[in-house]
C-alpha cells in the first residue's frame, strides 16, 4: 500500500506547479485518461484540490463537485497549458494506452484506414499499420525498451515501451 501512495507523489508535485504549466497559454487542463482511453477533463482554475488515497485519488472542483478515480483504472494524468484534445484534430479524440506498453499498444479515435507510424527518438520509423474501426491494437513486443512517438493524421503521441 505504501508503494501506491508514494507512486502518486510525482502527480502531487506536478499539480503544485500548475500555475507555471498554464502560464500564458489559456487556463490549462487536468485530463485523467482511463485504461479504456476515456478522457475526463477539468480546467485547472476550477480544481480546488486533489486528494490522494491508498487506492484512488479525488479531484474536487471549486463548485464542490468531487470525482474519484481508481489507480487501477487510470492510465495517466495529463497536465497541459491547453486541453489535451487540442493537440488532435477537432473531431478526433485520440487515446493511446497502456503507457508504458509491454507487448500491446491500443489506439482509439484515429480515422478508420488512416496510417499509424511509430518512430524512435532518433526519428527512424519502426512500425507502420492502418487503423481499424474502433480500437486498433498494435503488437509492440518487437520494439526495444525506450521512448517512441506514435503519429497518425496530424497527431503525435509520445509513449514508453518497457
Amino acid at each position: 500500500m505504501r508503494k501506491r501512495i508514494l507512486g502518486s507523489l510525482p502527480i502531487a508535485i506536478a499539480l503544485m506547479s500548475i500555475p507555471f504549466v498554464a502560464k500564458g497559454e489559456g487556463p490549462g487542463y487536468m485530463v485523467v485518461v482511463d485504461k479504456e482511453g476515456q478522457q475526463y477533463e477539468t480546467a485547472i482554475p476550477d480544481v480546488a484540490k486533489v486528494d490522494f488515497d491508498t487506492f484512488s485519488f479525488t479531484v474536487q472542483t471549486k463548485s464542490g463537485d468531487r470525482t474519484t478515480y481508481d489507480y487501477e483504472k487510470t492510465a495517466r494524468i495529463n497536465l497541459a497549458a491547453s486541453s489535451g484534445i487540442s493537440l488532435q484534430e477537432k473531431d478526433v479524440n485520440l487515446a493511446v494506452w497502456p503507457i508504458p506498453a509491454t507487448t500491446t499498444l491500443n489506439v482509439r479515435g484515429a480515422a478508420t484506414g488512416s496510417i499509424i507510424r511509430i518512430y524512435d527518438m532518433s526519428g527512424a520509423e519502426r512500425m507502420t499499420c492502418a487503423t481499424k474501426d474502433g480500437i486498433t491494437s498494435l503488437d509492440v513486443s518487437g520494439l526495444t525498451a525506450g521512448q517512441y512517438i506514435l503519429h497518425t493524421g496530424n497527431t503525435s503521441v509520445k509513449f514508453i515501451k518497457k
